[in-house]
Order: structure tokens, then sequence, then C-alpha cells
């Protein structure tokens, strides 16, 4: 702890060294925190219809702050990895996909690796997998500009 005196009133200033591996997320993240890159580290790209599966990812926070893991009690505010499923004409087949929890906080300018639960639709035929992190309750990376990852999936 470091003290100042500033016109004879006494601050105290707590210096904090970072986050813990699993910090809380009080407010929504700003957009230039909610940034990231995403790279699937799987050639995975055949489905058959409802299947569930882990697909290994990639994240690199790019933005000038940490990604915290963990939400509020009520479960609100958590970062998770997740996806929609489109087709390729851009219609919406499933916005909200299974949520992954991170499991530790993302520093600036470091990775974590991920096991993306990820479930296919439930009919088949051509889909474009587009994965995005998302916080609880408050937004979705994209929507900050933040890179989503986008793969052709044939779903049989």
């Amino acid at each position: 702890m470091r003290t100042f005196i500033i016109l004879g009133t006494l601050f105290a200033l707590l210096q904090l060294s970072g986050c813990s591996s699993k910090t809380t997320a009080t407010a929504r993240l700003p957009d230039s925190t909610a940034s990231v890159g995403i790279a699937v580290k799987s050639p995975l790209r055949k489905l058959k219809v409802n299947e569930l599966t882990a697909l290994p990812i990639s994240i690199y926070n790019s933005g000038d702050g940490i990604i915290p893991s963990e939400g509020k009690a009520d479960g609100s505010m958590k970062v998770f990895a997740t996806y929609h499923w489109t087709r390729g004409n851009n219609e919406m087949v499933v916005w909200d996909g299974v949520r992954t929890p991170l499991g530790e906080d993302i520093g600036h300018a470091k990775s974590l690796d991920v096991s993306l639960s990820l479930k296919a639709p439930s009919d088949p035929g051509r889909y474009i997998l587009v994965i995005d992190l998302v916080q609880e309750g408050a937004v979705w990376f994209q929507t900050t500009g933040s890179q989503t990852a986008g793969l052709l999936f044939t779903v049989e």
C-alpha cells in the first residue's frame, strides 16, 4: 500500500498487481478490451446431426485489458467461448450455441487454449460455424469489432 498526501488530505492508493486466474466481471467490458483473435486447432469439418463434440481452439487477447473468466453470482457477466450456426446466405440457424467456460482469465497479449463444446445443427446440410466470445448479459465480442472464426461444416 502506498500513502500520498495531497492538499492536506490523506489518500490511500492500493497497488493491484493484476487479476487472478478467476477474475469476476462486474460490468460490461469496454470495446477496447473485448477484442480477441480465434484460431481453430482441428481439421474437423464434418459432423452428424445433433452431434456433440469438442473443437480445440486458441483465443488470443488482442484487447487492452484482461478478459475475465468469472461473472457475477447470478451467472451474468461471465465470459464464455461460444458460436453461431448460419447457412451460406447468412440465414441464422442457431444464435446461442453451447457455452464453454474459459477456465481462467486471458491476460493482455496472452493466449488460452480451450476445448469448445459444440453441438451440430438438427438438420443435415452445409453450415458456417462462427466462433465468438460472449460476456453473458452484456456483449458479444463480434459487436465490438473483435475477430470471429468462421468455418464451413457439412452436417450429415
